[in-house]
């Protein structure tokens, strides 16, 4: 098998005769390693890498299992960070010191260590903070004032995003108009164009940046990773605008709905909408999907399949992307749009302090 000898000098490996016996080459199973990272849960990732060996991986596979192991595998993460601004490093580096424990001991919590960290940090960094005792409700409005006085940005407060505090900082922002068309109604939203970012978060540091949130929203604005689209896109109409449109519209209508639900009501969205992307967009809920997970994203997605399963297949879980791909597309695109309003219905009636509804036995 051939090996770069550049590659081979970064994995520190060991240069195999070509006499030796050539073993069968395989590749990384990256949607299951990405899904695990998505749930915050790398160790099974971890033993799905250690079980191929570097002499049966291509040049790409082995960097990035290098690279994955020298994250993960060991005492700390031996990856290197270069952050200008030596507070903001600082507090990144406590942020992925607490990630890393976390995604590799998901039963247990590290909240109090971080934040016998992050406090003592303010304190000592932030003027504000002086002779206060911040709660665990306000700590994360200093924080994101904190990073905002280091002429930095982040959002309004830095809270939790499925199972862990996120924190993802950018350098300069854009703000702008646009029109986004949902299924019952088109309006003008504010979207802000988020570029330079030190951080995406703790869903990049955990798939080494291969997955990582595009964008949110946020007090009647979007904020949109701007690198990560192209705006002429269906992906970005759909995926992005639209997913993240539902939001503003269902916080208003369900103020205390939980993540779970809208993000399954906002995924339901764009299969309603999609066309060209819409068998890739089937596929990604399917690969990420977690009925048991502790995080919005692969909890929805597995309610979105289970869900449209039932009306198309009369399955469970259909899994088969073949049999989605003999569909039309406008009967998905239709089940998706019974779907949803079957959903608003029912949260409808329940009144708009309704807190969930996909997940309830």
């Amino acid at each position: 098998m051939k090996k770069m000898t550049t590659i081979l000098a970064v994995l520190g490996a060991t240069v195999f005769s070509n006499t030796l016996i050539a073993q069968e080459e395989k590749s990384i199973p990256y949607k299951k390693i990405f899904a695990y990272g998505l749930d915050a849960n790398v160790q099974p990732a971890l033993n799905i890498l250690d079980s191929i060996s570097y002499s049966q991986l291509n040049d790409e596979d082995s960097i990035f299992k290098y690279e994955f192991e020298q994250r993960f595998k060991y005492e700390n993460d031996r990856g290197k960070y270069q952050v200008d601004n030596e507070k903001i490093d600082q507090l990144y580096s406590m942020f992925r010191s607490y990630w890393r424990q976390s995604m590799l001991n998901p039963e247990e919590t590290f909240d109090g260590q971080l934040a016998g960290q992050v406090v003592p940090f303010l304190l000592r960094n932030f003027p504000e903070m002086q002779g206060k005792r911040p709660s665990r409700d306000s700590i994360g409005f200093i924080l994101s004032s904190f990073i905002t006085s280091e002429g930095l940005h982040t959002r309004s407060k830095v809270d939790r995003v499925g199972r862990l505090p996120d924190l993802p900082i950018w350098q300069n922002e854009q703000d702008t108009l646009i029109t986004v068309n949902l299924p019952e109604e088109s309006f003008e939203v504010e979207v802000v164009f988020m570029q330079d970012f030190i951080s995406y978060g703790w869903s990049s540091y955990a798939t080494l940046n291969n997955r990582r949130s595009g964008g949110w929203a946020e007090q009647n604005k979007l904020f949109c990773a701007i690198k990560l689209y192209d705006l002429n896109s269906e992906d970005f109409r759909v995926s992005f605008l639209a997913h993240e449109a539902r939001h503003l519209v269902d916080m208003k209508l369900f103020p205390k709905l939980k993540s779970p639900d809208l993000e399954y009501r906002a995924k339901l969205t764009e299969l309603i909408l999609a066309k060209e992307t819409l068998f890739d967009t089937v596929e990604s809920f399917i690969n990420d999907a977690n009925a048991n997970s502790e995080n919005s994203h692969p909890l929805a997605n597995y309610y979105v399949i289970h869900h449209l399963s039932k009306k198309l297949f009369s399955e469970d879980f259909c899994s088969d992307l073949s049999k989605w791909k003999k569909i039309k597309v406008k009967k998905i695109n239709q089940a998706a749009d019974d779907l949803l309003k079957e959903n608003t219905a029912k949260l409808t009636s329940l009144g708009p302090d309704v807190e969930k509804l996909i997940n309830t036995k």
